[in-house]
């Protein structure tokens, strides 16, 4: 399994589905050290530009189906991009 490194303590104490599930708004403690960590907070320049990419789907001429379709593919790159690129920092 995945695991990344609590930036407090240096411990891979973060799962990868701990870390697909993150939010700006939130921090979680390290299981380990019980330090605060959390995304950078440029990950909520990805969020604009994801939501600006669903409505853009929204206002396009699709069916519902094919904008249904577009819409989870594009949660998925959301996802995707938060756990590859987007750093896990001290709070």
């Amino acid at each position: 399994m995945i695991m990344y490194k609590c930036p407090h303590c240096g411990n891979e104490s973060i799962s990868l589905y701990k870390k697909a599930n993150l939010d700006m708004r939130y921090n979680s403690k390290c299981k380990k050290c019980g330090e605060k960590y959390g995304l950078h907070s440029y990950s909520y320049l990805l969020d604009l530009m994801f939501l600006l990419g669903y409505f853009l789907i929204l206002r396009t001429n699709f069916t519902e189906p094919i904008k249904i379709v577009l819409g989870i593919l594009l949660f998925l790159v959301d996802t995707l991009f938060n756990i590859l690129f987007v750093p896990i920092v001290k709070k």
